[in-house]
């Protein structure tokens, strides 16, 4: 079951970004009110993406749909918090507390959950995010993060491991390196 979670949290983007154990984001997610709302994207998937914001201090609520070659292929249900790093947007992409839930309640410790983080920037109706890329990471320290492959899905992923403080740091110093992300999945607003 753990292999569920974490393929549709890894692959629901379309990518192989890396999951992470614990969250980047600490204190009050950042919000940018102009992100509600209706987004498309069609490479390499189909995906549409509903953004629906919460309070002020708390994380926007996004319902992805995803199809692949017109057949449909995952819904889910997310919690997506937004953070500042040096001078980036951040987005951590975590399973609702009902998706959490049910998983939880059918297979007890058995799931854990991971967040996603992405790159992401917003010029008007387009958003552009970039998935988090640990294989980079190979054959070098990430300071006090950790990483590991791990089998997900017939496939082998880099897991991060590390309180958010030091993702933080990692996110940080490689906020601008082209290397620690992955091609850009461009999203155009359908309605806000």
């Amino acid at each position: 079951m753990i292999r569920v979670v974490m393929s549709l949290c890894v692959c629901v983007l379309a990518g192989c970004g890396s999951p992470f154990i614990h969250s980047p984001v600490t204190g009050s997610p950042i919000q940018d009110p102009e992100l509600a709302g209706e987004w498309t994207a069609s490479e390499p998937l189909e995906v549409r993406a509903t953004i629906t914001p919460a309070g002020p201090s708390e994380p926007y609520s996004l319902t992805l749909v995803v199809h692949d070659k017109g057949e449909f292929k995952t819904a889910l249900t997310l919690e997506l918090s937004l953070t500042r790093m040096d001078g980036e947007t951040f987005a951590d992409l975590f399973l609702s507390r009902t998706e959490r839930d049910k998983l939880v309640n059918s297979h007890g410790f058995l799931v854990i959950p991971v967040h996603q983080v992405l790159k992401m920037s917003r010029e008007g109706d387009t958003l552009i995010v970039r998935q988090f890329q640990g294989d980079f990471l190979r054959g070098q320290a990430g300071g006090g993060a950790r990483h590991d492959r791990v089998a997900v899905g017939g496939g082998e992923v880099t897991l991060i491991t590390a309180p958010p403080e030091d993702l933080r740091d990692l996110l940080s110093r490689n906020a601008k390196n082209s290397a620690a992300f992955g091609d850009p999945i461009v999203f155009r607003r359908v309605s806000p």
